[in-house]
């Protein structure tokens, strides 16, 4: 694999991660049949959320590349959907930044 196809192949790892990024990011309830409850501290402000204090939390799963491995899942769990934008636009804006460093090498 010669460095223009690795620098494509890289690209599409990226625009995919970006993909799977803004389909995983939502809002989630917390589960009421549970016997315990569980918590969490938010991955941005670091408040203790818990499903006996919250109705709801926001999520996102962001993905490790690695070009001879599976993608690693990291998953983000937020208190509120301002928390989850700051991680939330960070990855988005990180992944986007790796596209264009590529696309200039050929410009």
């Amino acid at each position: 694999m010669d460095n223009a196809q690795l620098d494509a192949w890289t690209i599409w790892e990226h625009e995919k991660t970006l993909e799977k990024l803004q389909q995983s990011y939502k809002c989630k309830e917390f589960r009421k049949d549970l016997k315990r409850g569980w918590g969490f501290k938010c991955s941005n402000c670091d408040v203790k959320v818990s499903s006996k204090t919250h109705h709801e939390y926001w999520g996102v799963t962001g993905f490790t590349i690695s070009l001879l491995q599976q993608p690693v899942p990291d998953i983000y769990r937020f208190c509120s959907k301002e928390c989850g934008d700051v991680i939330y636009d960070r990855l988005y804006q990180k992944h986007l930044n790796e596209i264009e460093l590529i696309k200039q090498k050929y410009c």
